[in-house]
């Protein structure tokens, strides 16, 4: 298990899975939350992740510091991690 801290991540939803990078749609950012730690997913975590199926070289994540926000604000959704923008996010740096 890697231990590092990721802090104030936002997460964003969207309505479709993206795949490639450069794929991206409307999305909302929902809540922000905390990385403790990350791990290699294993298959035994499937239930956990809500996932259909298993596949090797993905990373599982230990969140904490869950907070939701209290309004979702409109963002571009992306694959992996990314910036938003401050001037279409309202989030403060």
């Amino acid at each position: 298990m890697k231990s590092f801290s990721l802090k104030n991540l936002v997460i964003v939803e969207n309505q479709n899975f993206l795949l490639n990078d450069g794929d991206e749609e409307a999305g909302l950012a929902v809540v922000l939350i905390d990385i403790q730690s990350a791990h290699p997913w294993q298959p035994d975590e499937m239930n956990a992740a809500c996932a259909s199926y298993w596949a090797d070289g993905y990373y599982a994540w230990a969140i904490n510091n869950v907070r939701p926000l209290l309004q979702p604000l409109e963002v571009r959704a992306k694959i992996k991690l990314y910036p938003l923008e401050r001037k279409t996010s309202g989030f403060s740096p």
